[in-house]
């Protein structure tokens, strides 16, 4: 983080405005940001979960009960 602090302070008082901007969102995202290194968690697992569930409730169309749509999502994912 002590980068980080030198690195912004740096970009902040340069005269370099687009510069700037993106310091300034990048910092405003810096803990979701750390999270990823930290963590090594994205979005990517839910959203392919997800699809996964929408496939099979689009061939379990035709299934006489949700129980059964139930049991199929869970073998699956």
């Amino acid at each position: 983080m002590k980068y980080w602090e030198r690195w912004y302070s740096w970009i902040i008082y340069s005269s370099i405005e687009a510069m700037k901007g993106a310091a300034r969102m990048m910092k405003v995202h810096l803990g979701s940001m750390m999270n990823y290194f930290i963590h090594r968690i994205t979005n990517e697992r839910a959203g392919g979960i997800n699809a996964m569930i929408a496939l099979i409730e689009r061939v379990a169309f035709g299934y006489m009960n949700r129980k059964h749509l139930k049991k199929c999502n869970t073998l699956h994912v």
